[in-house]
């Protein structure tokens, strides 16, 4: 209402449009002020805060021609962290991780790219740090916390091919889950992944590319939209 009459008096009157304005802004502070009072004033006074710290390492080979879109090499990347209470932390456990990428040149900008990822989790996990999967990097088909458990393991392979100008394309495949124990990993539940996308040259003199995927798993489709390659 006082933005209205702000409006109608800066037709009629100098520098009343702007005394109206900041009429308002102080009106919409003090009404914004007094409803965040009201919520904490009958909000329950209840702690919900957590920590979760810890110390760890991590060895990295970086072998990749380009990091935007690399067409030869690997990538390894192998990290290994403790939380405890020593650190001040609320949660105790131990987390592993292994990354393995290797890029194969076909020629003329096309690429066969493979990734494996392995994640590992012992101890008293908090819900937040479990293992997932699926997302926009891999097993693109499923909602990145569709699923969750101590352990994940996967792999996928992708295809990319130029089209014209500054677009290019996508096929990928993968495999993997989240699971408890080993013996929990099932065929007849194992995640899938199958799809497609396309790609658009953003820097085509630095090889960054944003992406449209649409991958297909157990549940239907998901789409992604991002900036870079998933791996």
């Amino acid at each position: 209402m006082i933005s209205r009459v702000s409006d109608v008096a800066a037709d009629m009157l100098p520098y009343s449009g702007k005394v109206l304005q900041g009429l308002d802004l102080g009106v919409s502070f003090v009404l914004l002020s007094i409803l965040f009072a009201i919520i904490f004033r009958f909000m329950p006074d209840v702690h919900i805060g957590w920590r979760n710290v810890g110390l760890g390492a991590v060895f990295l080979i970086d072998h990749r021609n380009n990091t935007a879109y690399p067409s030869k090499g690997f990538y390894l990347e192998v990290s290994g962290y403790h939380f405890g209470k020593a650190f001040g932390s609320d949660f105790r456990y131990n987390n592993i991780n292994f990354e393995f990428n290797r890029y194969y040149g076909l020629g003329n900008d096309r690429v066969l790219a493979t990734n494996t990822m392995l994640r590992l989790n012992e101890g008293d996990v908090p819900v937040q740090r479990l293992a997932t999967a699926g997302g926009d990097k891999i097993l693109r088909g499923y909602a990145r916390n569709r699923f969750h458990d101590d352990h994940f393991a996967g792999t996928q392979a992708e295809y990319r091919f130029p089209l014209f100008w500054r677009l290019g394309g996508a096929a990928f495949a993968g495999i993997g889950d989240v699971f408890d124990k080993p013996k929990d990993i099932s065929f007849s539940t194992v995640k899938y992944s199958i799809g497609t996308g396309l790609r658009y040259a953003i820097r085509p003199d630095q090889k960054l590319n944003s992406r449209l995927d649409v991958g297909y798993g157990r549940e239907g489709f998901n789409i992604y939209l991002m900036i870079g390659e998933a791996f």
